[in-house]
């Protein structure tokens, strides 16, 4: 058995002309008549762990933006990346467009656009003064149709062209996210995306220390109990000197005191200190 992988759909200009068609079903459907530039358009992608796909539903949303002259777009995702349906579109009712259209880029219907359909009416019923419009997702647009073919005929003409320049599994592109991130404190972060949350969480868990290290953190650590012990004995000994030489004055005033006039005996005081032993002897006053 032989299989063929064929090119993606991508961004190609029948797919662009399928997407504005489904916007534009969307927009003649509605019920009050909203000039476009009060009108912003929400284009919601499967979303994937390749930011190459992930960027070419940003580039549908523009050039739907720009083609139909809307006042704003943004991009969300139903699910991988973010942001998620759910905060793309509370941001976007804070913008203050009077119109919000949600069109879904997916080729087929299932749990996923159920769901987009689902926070869609939850946003709309906090918003009552903003009119949310649901837009049909791509389905068996002609347009659609037609690439599919075109990607066939690729295949069987040998002329499969796959997109593997900003493919983040052949060559590290600015937007690609490494796997494992090397903080400063010797921790392994591994990025996850949230499928309940706006922003990416993150689980850490330790990782080995490297040699260098643990051998400079021992360095420092035996360097700095070294230096303590040096100063702590210096002081030591400045301050048995002060007290050996107060006990010297003190004993040596007292010899004085208590002395008989035309006595000849001496007053021996013996003060020791780390470094040397001292004698003193004083002769007693008359």
């Amino acid at each position: 058995m032989t299989i063929s992988y064929g090119r993606e759909l991508a961004v190609d200009t029948r797919m662009v002309k399928a997407a504005a068609a489904r916007v534009q079903e969307a927009i003649d459907a509605a019920d009050s008549e909203v000039p476009l530039h009060e009108t912003l358009l929400m284009v919601v992608g499967r979303g994937a762990s390749d930011p190459d796909a992930n960027s070419n539903v940003s580039k549908i949303t523009r050039m739907l933006w720009e083609g139909f002259g809307f006042g704003w777009a943004e991009t969300c995702y139903s699910g991988v990346t973010f942001p998620l349906v759910g905060p793309g579109l509370e941001h976007a009712a804070k913008l203050g467009y009077k119109r919000v259209i949600v069109f879904p880029y997916f080729l087929f219907t299932g749990v996923l656009v159920q769901r987009i359909y689902s926070t869609t009416d939850e946003v709309a019923a906090k918003h009552p003064e903003i009119e949310f419009l649901k837009a049909g997702y791509l389905n068996d647009h002609p347009q659609v149709i037609d690439t599919m073919a075109d990607r066939v005929q690729e295949i069987l003409q040998g002329a499969n062209l796959m997109n593997c320049q900003m493919c983040k599994y052949r060559e590290q592109v600015l937007a690609s996210k490494p796997k494992w991130v090397w903080p400063r404190k010797a921790t392994t972060i591994t990025w996850k995306a949230s499928a309940r949350k706006q922003n990416a969480s993150c689980v850490t868990r330790s990782a080995p220390e490297p040699a260098k290290s643990r051998c400079r953190r021992v360095v420092i650590i035996t360097t700095t109990m070294v230096i303590i012990i040096t100063i702590t004995l210096m002081t030591m000994g400045m301050i048995t000197r002060i007290i050996m030489a107060t006990l010297m004055i003190i004993r040596t005033s007292m010899g004085i005191a208590t002395g008989t006039g035309t006595g000849t005996g001496m007053i021996t005081i013996i003060t020791t200190t780390p470094t040397r032993t001292q004698t003193i002897r004083t002769a007693p006053g008359r």
